[in-house]
């Protein structure tokens, strides 16, 4: 049967072979397959051309990058400018003060409108019709946070105004970020791109991080704790994680039928003692607090910069 099967594909292709010579050539449909292109080879694997190639991508692609190849990897890793945009290395800049001036003669309600609030540089002198109201240290949040409009106190109406940083301060919160893909996060296997980025440019040494745990196995099953996070180099990704999961403290949670508080426990020990072997995921609850941090627009950079 087998031989008999084979002899029938060859015929089939003989008769194919036979169609396509009597085809007229005008009529015939050609179809090439990829070959290597050299000058495109070339610009791929010279690590000059292709670091300026990644440095145009936005940074959440670039440490997805380092899996496509050998030399991708190797080109991300020993770049500097790479490791500055994803946050694995600080940039160097020196940190600044900037002073928050309000008009003395506009009411709280207006002063979400621009050019009612607005930033100094801590050495200039502000104008006789303006009042300071806060000191912050502007840095450049890393790509992987996103702003939470939940946590500044404000109607929806006033947040869509509230764009800007100096808006945002004169809220008198906090800068509040949180999580882009929270549910892909495992907490018991960090991706280790991740724990090594920096969260600010330039690395703030103090924030305070509230975290939701989800069981994926356990859809009603939730865990929630507060913890501060101080490192004198400047905080990762890894250090949040290592403190929730291994610094003892307030840990509230469990199945929405069986809610318990545990006052000293690491959130570690209560995963395994509650939901030994199943996957931990952050939840949308979470957010990162950068007390004395304020997080500016390109606008406000350039703005200051002048």
């Amino acid at each position: 049967m087998a031989v008999k099967k084979r002899k029938e594909e060859y015929g089939d292709r003989g008769r194919r072979k036979k169609q396509t010579l009597s085809t007229p050539v005008s009529d015939r449909r050609i179809t090439r397959t990829m070959t290597t292109d050299a000058p495109r080879h070339s610009a791929l694997f010279t690590p000059e051309l292709l670091e300026t190639i990644l440095l145009q991508l936005p940074a959440l692609d670039v440490v997805p990058a380092q899996r496509v190849c050998r030399q991708f990897r190797d080109v991300i890793r020993t770049s500097v400018k790479l490791q500055r945009k994803v946050f694995l290395l600080p940039s160097g800049d020196e940190e600044q003060t900037w002073v928050l001036v309000v008009n003395k003669n506009a009411g709280f309600a207006v002063w979400f409108e621009k050019n009612v609030t607005r930033w100094i540089h801590h050495e200039r002198e502000k104008n006789e019709l303006e009042q300071v109201k806060r000191r912050e240290i502007p840095v450049r949040v890393n790509p992987f946070l996103m702003c939470d409009p939940y946590h500044f106190g404000v109607d929806p109406y006033h947040f869509a105004v509230a764009r800007e940083s100096a808006q945002r301060a004169a809220c008198g919160s906090s800068e509040v970020w949180r999580f882009r893909a929270g549910g892909a996060i495992d907490l018991r296997h960090l991706d280790i791109s991740l724990a090594r980025t920096y969260v600010t440019d330039p690395p703030c040494r103090m924030l305070k991080v509230t975290l939701e745990v989800l069981i994926k196995a356990a859809p009603r099953s939730r865990y929630h704790l507060t913890r501060d996070v101080a490192r004198a180099e400047g905080v990762t990704f890894g250090d949040i994680f290592s403190v929730v999961m291994h610094e003892r403290g307030y840990v509230s949670g469990g199945h929405a039928t069986n809610y318990k508080v545990h006052p000293d426990k690491t959130l570690h020990d209560v995963l395994v003692e509650y939901e030994s072997g199943r996957k931990a995921c952050i939840g949308p609850k979470t957010h990162i607090s950068l007390p004395g941090r304020v997080v500016p627009t390109k606008e406000e950079w350039a703005y200051m910069s002048a």
